[in-house]
């Protein structure tokens, strides 16, 4: 039996795909297109990070597809061919509004491009935004366009955890622990792969002690980076250089209230410092 949320993609909703930072709402979609695409199917993922404009949506999707010279009808109407050829509907992902220049984009833009790709049977829409930049995100849509959406919540390795770590310690090379570890975190993919990362990083084959806490184990991870980083280009641990390149980038972004800089920018502000 098809649950609820199933029967309204069935019937054309929009899919969103929400999520807590970490969740894996990427990868999902990632896999997803992936997936469908070595099937024979055709799928899109466009990335929310590449859209560095404030206007402009359709001129920016086109950018990231390589594609010149056409119009939004244009490339809709040939992707509602293909999916009518293919006998389904043809996906167009678009991961993580909440990123690049996305909280301002997408409230004026999101209306006019759900509406467009609405008219086209045989494209199914799909979004995924962090749930703490829902409301941020989504509170222009008009009431026939919130109408139109299926929301999903990925909730990553929530009550999978100890799966999960069966999986992710031997991929590491590190030992499964004699005891479950219980920690709440773990539910997280992306903590998980950092936890397990830090360790790799810092040369250990299981879990010490004291590795609660997301700050300590980014910290342990960055020790580790610096440790590496430093034996490669024999320089001195003490000289502390990545968490120094962190602060640098981190301050130029808010000083120049960017999520992201150009490399140029960044190397030279690292060499100033």
């Amino acid at each position: 039996m098809l649950n609820s949320s199933e029967l309204s993609l069935f019937n054309g909703k929009v899919l969103v795909l929400t999520g807590q930072a970490g969740n894996g709402k990427s990868h999902l979609l990632g896999d997803f297109v992936q997936k469908s695409q070595s099937s024979g199917k055709y799928a899109l993922l466009l990335l929310g990070q590449d859209f560095t404009e404030k206007s402009n949506v359709w001129s920016q999707i086109f950018k990231q597809l390589n594609l010149n010279n056409t119009t939004p009808d244009v490339f809709l109407s040939a992707l509602n061919s293909i999916g009518e050829m293919q006998k389904e509907r043809v996906i167009l992902a678009i991961d993580a509004l909440n990123e690049g220049e996305g909280k301002s984009l997408w409230n004026n833009q999101l209306n006019g491009l759900i509406e467009l790709v609405s008219q086209y049977s045989n494209i199914g829409l799909v979004i995924s935004v962090r749930d703490s930049y829902q409301e941020i995100i989504l509170n222009q849509l008009t009431t026939k366009n919130k109408e139109k959406l299926c929301y999903v919540h990925h909730t990553g390795f929530m009550d999978n955890e100890f799966e999960a770590i069966q999986i992710f310690f031997p991929y590491y090379g590190l030992q499964l622990p004699s005891v479950p570890l219980l920690n709440p975190e773990f539910s997280n993919p992306l903590y998980l792969k950092l936890f397990c990362e830090s360790l790799r990083f810092q040369g250990e084959t299981c879990v010490p002690r004291g590795h609660k806490g997301l700050n300590n184990i980014i910290k342990f991870y960055l020790d580790g980076v610096e440790k590496h980083i430093c034996k490669q280009i024999e320089q001195d641990i003490g000289l502390n250089l990545v968490q120094r390149a962190i602060n640098v980038i981190a301050k130029l972004q808010l000083e120049e209230n960017k999520f992201s800089l150009d490399y140029i920018t960044a190397k030279r502000g690292c060499e100033m410092n």
